[in-house]
C-alpha cells in the first residue's frame, strides 16, 4: 500500500487526503445524532452523560473544522497539515466516547497515519489570500451547517414542540446561527435537548472556524 501512495505524485496525494478528510468531517458532523442504541448503552454503564453528550459535541466541531481544512490540505498547506492533525486526533477519541463509533475512530486514525507517513508533502506556507478563499469556503460551511441543523430538527421531530415544519427549523436554526438560543422549539427527550446545545456548538464553531481563516496570514506574518 505504501508503495501505491509513493508512486502517486505529491499534488496528487494531497488532493486526495484532502477529500477523505472532508468526508471524514460531514460523517462525523451527521454521525452525532446516529449512534447505535445497543453501542450507546454499554457506555452509559461505564461513564456519565456529561462525557457521552459532551464527546458528541466534540465530533461535531472536529467535523466543521476538518471539512474547512480539506481545500487547504489539498493544496499542501503546512498549517492545514498540523490543525487536521490534531482534529484527527480529536476525532479518533471522541467518536469513541460518544458511542464506540469504532468505524468512524478507525478512519480517523487511518488518515491520521496517512498524513503522517507523507507529512514532507505539506510544505506550502500560508500566504494573503486566505480572506479570499474564505469567501468561496464559508457558502458551502454555512450551508453544511444549515443541513445538519433542518435534518436534526426532522429526525428528532417526536421530540420537540411545536410540530416540524421546514420553516420553522430554518427560523431556529438563524436564531441559533446568532447565538441567540432556541426561542421557538422547546425539548421534551434529553437527545432533542442535547441536539439544540449542538446546534449552538455548531455555530460557534462556524464562526470560530471563519475567524481562524481570516487571521491565519496574520498570525504566521
Amino acid at each position: 500500500m505504501r508503495r501505491i501512495w509513493s508512486s502517486i505524485s505529491r499534488k496528487r496525494r494531497a488532493q486526495i487526503l484532502g477529500g477523505f478528510i472532508a468526508i471524514q468531517g460531514i460523517l462525523n458532523i451527521f454521525s452525532a445524532y446516529t449512534i447505535m442504541p445497543g453501542r450507546l448503552d454499554f457506555l452509559r454503564e461505564l461513564l456519565p452523560d456529561s462525557v457521552l453528550y459532551g464527546s458528541r459535541s466534540l465530533v461535531i466541531v472536529s467535523g466543521f473544522f476538518l471539512v474547512s481544512l480539506a481545500y487547504n490540505l489539498s493544496r499542501r498547506k503546512k498549517i492545514a497539515w498540523i490543525v487536521s492533525i490534531w482534529f484527527l486526533l480529536l476525532s479518533a477519541f471522541s467518536n469513541i466516547f460518544k458511542g464506540l463509533d469504532i468505524e468512524n475512530m478507525l478512519l480517523s486514525v487511518m488518515l491520521l497515519i496517512a498524513l503522517w507517513a507523507f507529512k514532507n508533502d505539506f510544505t506550502v506556507k500560508s500566504d494573503p489570500q486566505a480572506f479570499q478563499r474564505l469567501l468561496y469556503s464559508a457558502p458551502m460551511i454555512l450551508s453544511l451547517f444549515f443541513i445538519y441543523s433542518i435534518t436534526g430538527f426532522f429526525v428528532l421531530k417526536n421530540q420537540m414542540v411545536p410540530e416540524f415544519s421546514a420553516d420553522l427549523a430554518l427560523r431556529e436554526t438563524l436564531n441559533l446561527l446568532l447565538l441567540q438560543g432556541n426561542k421557538i422549539y422547546t425539548p421534551t427527550g434529553r437527545k432533542a435537548k442535547w441536539f439544540l446545545d449542538s446546534i449552538m456548538v455548531s455555530a460557534g464553531t462556524v464562526l470560530l472556524n471563519m475567524g481562524f481563516h481570516i487571521m491565519t496570514p496574520y498570525i504566521l506574518s
